[in-house]
């Protein structure tokens, strides 16, 4: 039986492409996550040095 050419070395090379964008936007999903959760403690911890210092 002779393999089909779907699974040629192109279609191992599309694939490997795929994974290497797939990996790139989750770590930028976590690089956002982490951006965005930092950033929210540096508000929470602004906004209650403001309130401390405001009362």
């Amino acid at each position: 039986m002779t393999s089909p050419i779907i699974f040629g070395p192109s279609f191992r090379k599309e694939t490997s492409q795929v994974h290497t964008v797939l990996s790139f936007c989750h770590l930028l999903l976590e690089l956002r996550c982490a951006m965005l959760s930092s950033l929210l403690k540096v508000l929470l911890i602004g906004t209650s040095l403001i309130i401390i210092i405001g009362s």
